[in-house]
């Protein structure tokens, strides 16, 4: 069991490797199920579900036109890394929590498009509107809800769970998102970060309270390089971008939470030495990619 464990940990870290000559097939023989939480960059289609208000676009096409030849709630005009996790275990695409669908032998996905690491009323008491109410917090009551309907209490349930992975991220990039984008200061956004990570932990011990033994956690992407940032932060300064063109202030402050990310996660597998924490690091994967494009 200690040595299945371990491949799987290893199957899983290659695939954030971005490593061409890497392939990985691990039907069945890893995880029972999958539960994603998170925002966008895992939704499949809570948030259309839930009415996705001023983010409507995501119900239409160009919006999964490669893979599903439809809309299917998925922020990409194909697969998440999600989809990608779950062919590459062998289960099935995982159905977005809200649409009830009956089969759930592959898990459940909980992440919402637009979602933050902080309870909305965090932003409501700063007047930073945001697109859905359905934060973290949210999320990790619908699994504990799903939960006990799924099991019953039966022991078989429980082990269930302890052969899932639990993928709690990527999270919190919208709780940076949303004040940015409205122009609130680097300093004052700065103060968000503890608050950010915190919920991070109390969402991991929560679910390892309710059996989860097996998580991938990734950190945040670099924000400095996206074209939303570039566009609304403007600068005629050479010094503010890097040799790639992206706002060096911005990719500082990323690295500043996932620094802090992995700091509470250490925290946490020292706390709870049973379990395995994995942390995916999407800011290196990412910049590999835009530093050679002509590679993927």
């Amino acid at each position: 069991m200690e040595y299945r464990s371990s491949t799987c940990v290893w199957k899983l870290i290659a695939l954030f490797s971005l490593t061409a000559t890497v392939t990985v097939h691990a039907k069945g023989n890893c995880y029972s199920s999958i539960y994603q939480f998170g925002d966008s960059l895992a939704d499949t289609g809570n948030l259309a579900v839930s009415g996705p208000g001023l983010f409507s676009v995501i119900t239409e096409l160009p919006y999964g036109e490669t893979h599903f030849k439809k809309s299917t709630g998925r922020c990409s005009n194909g697969r998440l890394v999600i989809d990608f996790i779950a062919e590459a275990f062998g289960l099935g695409f995982l159905p977005p929590y809200l649409s009830k669908i009956a089969d759930y032998s592959s898990g459940v996905n909980f992440a919402v498009a637009g979602s933050t690491a902080l309870d909305a009323s965090v932003f409501e008491n700063k007047q930073i509107p945001i697109f859905t109410n359905l934060s973290l917090s949210t999320q990790i009551q619908w699994f504990k809800d799903f939960k006990k309907l799924y099991c019953f209490g039966t022991e078989d349930c429980e082990k269930h769970f302890e052969n899932s992975l639990f993928v709690l991220g990527e999270i919190g990039g919208n709780d940076l998102n949303y004040p940015f984008g409205l122009g609130v200061p680097i300093e004052e956004v700065r103060a968000f970060v503890p608050l950010i990570i915190q919920s991070i932990r109390t969402a991991l011990e929560t679910l390892i309270q309710e059996n989860g033994k097996k998580f991938l956690v990734p950190g945040n992407l670099p924000i400095g390089c996206s074209p939303s940032y570039l566009a609304t932060h403007p600068s005629n300064s050479s010094s503010d971008f890097d040799d790639i063109g992206c706002l060096v202030k911005f990719n500082k402050f990323s690295q500043y939470g996932n620094h802090l990310l992995k700091i509470m996660l250490q925290d946490v597998q020292r706390d709870h030495p049973e379990v395995s924490i994995v942390y995916a690091d999407n800011y290196s994967a990412a910049m590999k990619i835009l530093r050679n494009p002509q590679k993927y």
